[in-house]
């Protein structure tokens, strides 16, 4: 801003507006000039930081949808609000545990990418219904599929809602099973009742 206004008032007033900064007249060109880069690198470096900002935010959100994938969300809140360790006592809850029976013959006929898209279509099909039913998924290895009810939130139909999701599993697995020319899966499931310590390692 170059003004012949000497009052510091009305100078205080253009630099509130937004001015960067202020020369009387008449003014000192190379002063001017001097004042313009000055002003042109602080937006340069301001630019920069909102980048880095912005680059920074988004590695964030990356890194907790990964944990929002890993863990439940009140287990990601905890972490994010600075918990190192998390472990919390549970009176009653439901542990579902759950695997193909006769996988390792079926999957030693059947080609590896098809394999692994027909486990992919089935996992998927149990994670829908965990997310359904208010089941936490656990992990999957391999076959297996882990899941409670009544944690890390507690529900008094821990045991029922358990039950409603393991018979969900079979029915999903049957309609999974209705693909032509490929071999039928049976699933195996366990299901236990009780107090659980349960904990982020």
């Amino acid at each position: 801003m170059i003004s012949g206004l000497s009052e510091t008032e009305a100078v205080m007033r253009c630099i509130e507006a937004g001015a960067e900064d202020y020369l009387p007249k008449p003014f000192n060109l190379v002063l001017l000039r001097a004042r313009i880069n000055a002003s042109l690198e602080r937006m340069r470096w301001r630019q920069r930081e909102q980048r880095y900002l912005a680059e920074l935010k988004a590695e964030k959100d990356k890194s907790e949808a990964l944990l929002r994938n890993i863990l439940p969300d009140p287990i990601v809140r905890r972490l994010s609000a600075g918990e190192t360790t998390i472990a919390d006592g549970f009176p009653a809850v439901s542990i579902l545990f759950a695997d193909l029976v006769g996988f390792t013959p079926v999957a030693a006929r059947m080609a590896p990418e098809r394999l692994v898209a027909r486990l992919n279509d089935i996992v998927t099909a149990f994670d829908e219904l965990a997310l359904g039913l208010g089941v936490e998924k656990i992990k999957t290895i391999g076959d297996a599929y882990m899941a409670v009810s009544g944690l890390p939130e507690q529900r008094a139909d821990h045991a029922e809602t358990i039950a409603r999701f393991a018979l969900a599993m079979m029915e999903a697995l049957a309609a999974n099973n209705s693909v032509d020319g490929e071999p039928a899966f049976q699933l195996r499931v366990g299901i236990h009742t009780g107090p659980v310590v349960a904990g982020v390692i």
